[in-house]
């Protein structure tokens, strides 16, 4: 149960944030899955570029 309230706390206090920093919260979320697929890898070939690619689409 706390870890649910804290986790709710949590999203709320990150979209504040987002709101301030004028930044779409489905596109924080795509970052950071990519984020999250290549945490692991020794070499995170390619991240940049998919990064930047999500973040371009997102600006056209």
């Amino acid at each position: 149960m706390k870890q649910s309230k804290a986790t709710s706390k949590a999203d709320e206090t990150l979209a504040q944030i987002l709101k301030q920093a004028n930044i779409d919260p489905a596109l924080f979320q795509k970052l950071i899955q990519v984020e999250k697929t290549k945490v692991h890898l020794k070499r995170r070939r390619g991240i940049k570029q998919e990064l930047r690619q999500i973040i371009e689409s997102s600006i056209a």
